[in-house]
């Protein structure tokens, strides 16, 4: 997360516990970095200065991402039968 954003959500008063939403969003945010590079999708890693020299090779097989979107997580409990 940005710095300024997780202050402007500790300190706020949009929700009732702030830093618990930017303690457990950055617990996430490190999860789902882990799992990201555990499916072996090329280029992962690319900087925003090199995206489009990267993606000029073509576009990567995202399924592996899609698949752990909807395993295990909350997408996967409300996804329609």
């Amino acid at each position: 997360m940005h710095a300024q954003v997780e202050e402007q959500v500790a300190e706020g008063d949009a929700v009732s516990d702030g830093e618990l939403l930017v303690d457990v969003a950055k617990q996430a945010e490190a999860d789902w970095a882990k799992r990201i590079e555990g499916l072996g999708i090329d280029g992962v890693g690319t900087s925003y200065a090199d995206f489009a020299q990267w993606y000029s090779g073509g576009a990567p097989d995202l399924q592996p991402y899609f698949d752990a979107l909807w395993d295990g997580t909350a997408m996967g409990e409300r996804r329609p039968s």
